[in-house]
């Protein structure tokens, strides 16, 4: 369905984000990361895209990315319930 969403609209933020969690269900990580990166590039406010952007740039090992996710995060919705589990989590990658 994904790959669906992304073929009709390939500006779909919730096709792409469907097509991360995929692609993150199956190991293919990178390809996972790939897709997150294009969701938040067409809705780059949208708290749930970026709390599955820092996942999975903290299962990645990629502490600096996340880093930044988590700035935004936190800008965006300093509120976020994910981000002192977040913050921990990449904490823990150093």
């Amino acid at each position: 369905i994904s790959d669906r969403l992304v073929k009709y609209d390939d500006r779909s933020a919730q096709g792409w984000y469907m097509k991360a969690i995929c692609d993150n269900s199956v190991g293919n990580f990178a390809e996972a990361i790939e897709d997150i990166n294009n969701t938040v590039k067409f809705d780059p406010i949208n708290p749930s895209y970026l709390v599955g952007k820092a996942k999975l740039e903290i299962a990645a090992a990629r502490p600096s990315d996340a880093k930044a996710t988590i700035a935004k995060i936190t800008e965006v919705d300093p509120t976020n319930a994910e981000l002192a589990a977040l913050n921990t989590s990449v904490s823990a990658l150093k």
